[in-house]
């Protein structure tokens, strides 16, 4: 479906869940009233013209890195109501032994995270940490 038919479309839901990484969009447990788009990294800038999403509950689902951490924010200066998905301390430290190292950012300034989001993507940033979110157990998910 091209963007311009999608933002056309209001579709008949009420949780919207954007998903990063095409495994777990595939892998996403059934709910109702929701609908699940794959966001594609970077790509959420495409999303900004859909006003119909404006109207419904937003969950974001990124790697948790600092990379991550910038599409939450970017998502969320579109999307005020967006809340994120498995991307906190608890989560980050829970599976610990899936950690990677990061990609390195220039970017210093979220003004779209909570505070508690600001100092995740910090340390994020700081020790250069990765979970990439399909390394996340599917039990944990569900």
């Amino acid at each position: 479906i091209t963007l311009e038919s999608f933002s056309k479309i209001n579709l008949d839901c009420n949780v919207i869940i954007i998903v990063e990484n095409l495994m777990n969009f595939l892998t996403l447990p059934k709910l109702e009233n929701t609908v699940a788009i794959w966001g594609q990294g970077f790509g959420l800038e495409n999303m900004k013209v859909i006003e119909w999403i404006k109207s419904k509950s937003v969950f974001y689902w990124s790697d948790l890195d600092a990379h991550g951490m910038q599409m939450l924010s970017q998502l969320r200066s579109y999307f005020p109501q967006t809340q994120s998905l498995f991307m906190d301390l608890e989560t980050l430290n829970r599976f610990k032994g899936y950690w990677v190292k990061g990609t390195a950012t220039r970017v210093t300034r979220l003004p779209h995270l909570t505070d508690d989001e600001r100092k995740l993507f910090e340390h994020l940033s700081v020790n250069n940490i990765r979970l990439e979110q399909e390394r996340i157990p599917q039990e944990y998910i569900n």
